[in-house]
């Protein structure tokens, strides 16, 4: 009985007074939390955000915020961890929130820099300058010197590629004091050479090499050769910079040896690449020919080891080398060696903007010229620098390779130049905390200084309807013309044809406009058309094209206004990022939907093309069979089934009055864009019905026709890359098995482009080609056939023929 008593007494006294904190059990909570913990050191990020969203629902309202900072943090890095970034900044957001009630500076600039790790993920560097700006903030007074030199390091690299050189150089000379401070010698080389690239970049050359010899110093301690190896290489740079080409080539010697000898094979094609650049400006040609060729041989093993996103960085890097190798070979005056070059850079460019199936086999200059016609000359451009361009210009007999003086176009056009802009206001009033005046200064244009603002001077000028800037239009006109035709006389002589291979820039103007000394569109002297290279100009030589029935297929009045919405959960995130681009790679290989990716870029709503209809019925009278497709019906879905059921291979024409998209940034996404079915439509659930027609999908077609024509918006515009030209939907439909077409190059009026579409099918269907029913359509243009109104530039240029 009386140990009975104890035990009670005992009870009672336990639950009035509770046992010392050391004696207690743990919460729940907090046990979870340890859980999630060991589950995130281990990889187990399942389990880690398992555990933690448990703590997260066990903590108790009487507990405050900060218990829950740090499990939504960890419940972060495993969703970071997971690639779900997304999720993780959503959850870094709710830490953040807490962290600025509840916690001090340094956890909340922690934070902060793990958001900012996400949008580098997201590949957004406006989001990363923002997050690490603000956490440096809160972190300045810390007394972690490492964490300090890494962030401002970050900084400084963000701002380096933003092109912001003069706020980048501050935050990595703090990175070099913070890791001197925090005796790392790893981080401090990086700052350094961080530091010589910004340098580099703002022409500081002496600055510069003291930065990149600092961090070479410390590598070289350290026995990191291959940071010794780059720290040459960069050196080696500013020498050429500087003029010192001996001094360059000693140097990148020594970096080529070292990394030769230990195989590091990228580095040593860059090794190479800057040899050949040395040898090129010491006019040792012939050397410049032999690095170039073993940098690009060496990148080329390397990029067919890859994947989507790095295989394009790869033959990105490439083309360089490439430009370079027509440079030297235009110096050696070869035409058989420019042509060769051109053809292979372009033919693999060709090849990856919509698959392997697309190559083009080798093609020497010699069978090229037998499939020229004997009336007909060939243009071939390379623009292999902000203000270096190359002609190689070809009959049936005749190879000429010319350096074109850009600088003398320059010199003509900005003296002539007349047009001026409102400038600066002159400040009288204040509005609603802005100044304005009625009264404006006003300032000429600024002159052109490099290839890229002469043709987008020159597209502006001519896309202007009301043509208020002739007087400098015709100027800029008759300056290409002496630039880009007159450079090579010899070649036109005696011709009426003439066939354009343009490249960068100058695939994005029509040749047709340009005028000659006495006033004359180019137009109206030759027939003008344009092929992406010269082995396609050979494979469609080679296609005997038997169609003629005067049979059409015609797409327009596409259902755009009842276009569902994506809904994807990353539509303003990342549009310009790797992890966007890994995102588009992965849906091309599993022939999924890209709707996502439009949705990214703002490119998920258009406006309806009531025009479109009367077009296509218009067309219909022309031919005796005609297939006219409209409305809803103009989808991915009759896409494909006309062409499995054979009747796109039978038909003489296809016609697309729809609108058109071109992206040079991610030139997968080029297409047209169709009806896209409802949500509650049975095809909606069709993974790659998403209503955009894209180059891969174009590609995968089975087409006969004689002639396909984009009556679109800026359908003809594909990638513009290095090396590349006009790609995308133009060569996709040109591989499908097309024997030409028709594309614009900017925005079209409606009624233009109805006049001229149904004229170009009469012209044809009357026994002219299409190639040449264009261009004299154009000529009709210009003659006022069609009214005075529609002789300028903006109503018939933008169209220009592609193919044989």
């Amino acid at each position: 009985m009386k140990t009975l008593f104890v035990v009670i007494l005992v009870f009672m006294i336990s639950s009035v007074y509770p046992a010392p904190l050391y004696a207690r059990s743990k919460p729940a909570w907090v046990k979870a939390s340890k859980i999630a913990k060991k589950c995130l050191r281990q990889d187990d990020y399942d389990c880690a955000i398992r555990e933690y969203n448990n703590a997260i629902n066990l903590i108790p309202r009487r507990e405050k915020g900060y218990s829950k900072i740090w499990n939504y943090t960890g419940l972060g890095m495993a969703y970071k961890a997971q690639g779900r970034f997304d999720i993780a900044e959503s959850n870094f957001q709710k830490a953040l929130s807490l962290a600025n009630k509840h916690a001090g500076d340094d956890e909340v600039g922690g934070i902060l820099a793990r958001i900012a790790e996400i949008y580098s993920k997201w590949g957004d560097s406006k989001g990363v300058r923002k997050y690490l700006t603000l956490a440096l903030e809160k972190l300045e007074n810390s007394s972690d010197k490492k964490m300090l030199s890494v962030l401002h390091t970050n900084l400084g690299m963000i701002l380096l590629k933003q092109g912001d050189y003069d706020k980048a150089a501050p935050h990595l000379s703090k990175s070099v004091e913070y890791a001197e401070a925090g005796s790392s010698l790893k981080r401090l080389s990086k700052a350094w050479n961080t530091l010589g690239k910004v340098y580099l970049k703002q022409k500081k050359y002496i600055e510069a090499e003291d930065a990149f010899r600092k961090g070479l110093k410390i590598n070289e301690s350290l026995g990191k050769d291959s940071y010794v190896a780059n720290a040459l290489y960069d050196i080696a740079k500013i020498r050429v910079a500087t003029g010192d080409l001996d001094g360059a080539e000693k140097l990148i010697n020594s970096s080529l040896q070292m990394n030769e000898e230990f195989g590091r094979t990228k580095d040593m094609a860059d090794n190479l690449h800057l040899l050949g650049v040395i040898n090129y400006e010491k006019n040792a040609n012939k050397l410049a020919i032999d690095y170039f060729k073993r940098s690009i041989e060496i990148k080329n093993k390397l990029r067919e080891t890859a994947q989507g996103t790095v295989r394009r960085s790869y033959l990105a890097s490439q083309i360089n080398s490439y430009n370079r190798l027509l440079d030297a070979y235009s110096a050696e005056k070869d035409p058989q060696g420019f042509f060769n070059v051109f053809e292979m850079s372009r033919a693999r460019q060709l090849a990856e903007t919509i698959g392997s199936s697309s190559t083009i086999a080798e093609l020497s200059l010699q069978n090229f010229q037998k499939s020229i016609p004997v009336d007909a000359a060939v243009f071939m451009y390379s623009v292999t620098g902000k203000n270096r361009l190359r002609l190689l210009g070809i009959d049936k007999t005749h190879a000429v390779v010319k350096r074109l003086k850009f600088n003398n176009f320059t010199e003509y056009v900005n003296k002539k130049q007349t047009i001026t802009i409102a400038a600066s206001s002159i400040n009288t009033t204040t509005e609603r905390g802005f100044k304005s005046s009625s009264k404006k200064k006003m300032k000429k244009l600024p002159p052109i200084k490099n290839i890229m603002e002469a043709v987008s001077r020159y597209r502006t000028f001519l896309a202007d309807p009301i043509d208020k800037y002739e007087k400098d239009r015709i100027n800029i006109s008759l300056g290409l013309n002496q630039l880009l035709i007159d450079g090579a006389e010899t070649i036109l002589s005696g011709k009426k044809r003439l066939i354009i291979i343009p490249d960068g820039p100058l695939a994005l103007i029509p040749f047709e406009t340009l005028l000659s000394a006495n006033k004359k569109c180019l137009v109206e002297k030759y027939e003008i058309g344009y092929v992406q290279s010269a082995g396609v100009y050979a494979l469609l030589s080679m296609r005997n094209k038997q169609n003629s029935d005067h049979s059409i297929i015609a797409f327009g009045g596409a259902g755009y206004s009842t276009r569902a919405k994506s809904g994807d959960e990353n539509s303003n995130r990342g549009c310009d990022s790797d992890f966007l681009e890994d995102r588009i790679d992965k849906a091309l290989k599993d022939k999924t939907s890209l709707s996502f990716a439009y949705s990214c870029l703002g490119l998920d709503s258009f406006t309806d093309l009531p025009g479109t209809t009367s077009e296509i019925n218009e067309i219909g009278t022309i031919f005796k069979n005609s297939k006219l497709v409209s409305g809803e019906a103009v989808n991915e879905k009759t896409v494909r089934d006309l062409s499995k059921s054979g009747q796109f291979k039978r038909s003489e024409v296809i016609h697309f009055a729809v609108h058109g998209i071109a992206i040079p940034e991610y030139p997968e996404l080029s297409a047209l864009i169709l009806s896209k079915p409802a949500r509650d439509s049975s095809d909606a659930s069709k993974n790659d019905d998403d209503g955009f027609l894209t180059a891969a999908e174009i590609g995968q077609l089975d087409i006969g026709a004689q002639f396909v024509n984009l009556s679109a918006c800026e359908t003809g515009l594909g990638a513009l890359v290095k090396g590349e030209g006009v790609v995308g939907l133009t060569h996709a439909f040109l591989a499908a098995g097309a024997g030409g077409m028709s594309v614009s190059l900017w925005n079209v009026s409606d009624a233009s482009a109805a006049v001229f579409m149904t004229e170009i099918y009469r012209k044809a269907t009357g026994g002219e080609g299409y190639d040449m029913a264009m261009s004299r359509t154009k000529r009709d243009f210009i003659k006022g056939v069609f009214g005075d109104r529609f002789k300028k530039p903006y109503y018939w240029a933008p169209f220009v023929y592609y193919g044989k």
